[in-house]
Formats: C-alpha cells, sequence, structure tokens
C-alpha cells in the first residue's frame, strides 16, 4: 500500500469509527495536498466520505426526534403545568 492510499483510508475510517471530528478531517486532507502527500482524486475522496458521514448523522438525529416527538410533547405539557402550579403556589405564599 502506498502512502497516499494509507493516509486517505486512515482519514476516512478515522470519520467513520468517530476518531476525529469532520472538520479536522478536511484540514488533515488539506495538508496532505498541500504536500502532494496525497492527490485531488483522494480529498475528493475524503470530501465524499465526509458528506456522506453528515448526511447520516443528520438523517440519523432526524429519526431520533421524530420517535422521541410524542414523548417531548408529552413532557413539555407536564413541565408547563408543573410551571403553573409553582407560580400558583409561589403567588398564594406570597399573598399570605
Amino acid at each position: 500500500m502506498k502512502l497516499d492510499e494509507f493516509l486517505t483510508n486512515a482519514l476516512i475510517e478515522s470519520l467513520n469509527n468517530g476518531l476525529i471530528a469532520p472538520e479536522l478531517i478536511t484540514v488533515y486532507a488539506g495538508n496532505y495536498l498541500a504536500k502532494s502527500l496525497i492527490t485531488q482524486d483522494e480529498m475528493t475522496e475524503v470530501t465524499t466520505a465526509i458528506t456522506t458521514y453528515q448526511t447520516a448523522q443528520a438523517n440519523s438525529e432526524s429519526s431520533s426526534d421524530l420517535a422521541s416527538s410524542p414523548l417531548s410533547s408529552n413532557e413539555s405539557t407536564s413541565d408547563s403545568q408543573s410551571a403553573s402550579d409553582s407560580t400558583t403556589t409561589s403567588e398564594s405564599a406570597s399573598a399570605s
């Protein structure tokens, strides 16, 4: 395996395993490209992997938001009622 292939694969694997943030992967890949350690095609491969990773993360977050929406809605109603009860109680106490 050549150095450029190794660096490209290492960046993509580190991204997919959550070891390095996508922003840092971009910086590292840019530095490798500037130093001619990877090619423009490999830089494109890394940026494509980053885009895919971020899209998957966004889809994962929106799926978990949808799954927790009914529960959050119920909790929100309950929290509002508790806040209202607290306000009423404190108003009663200060009136006494």
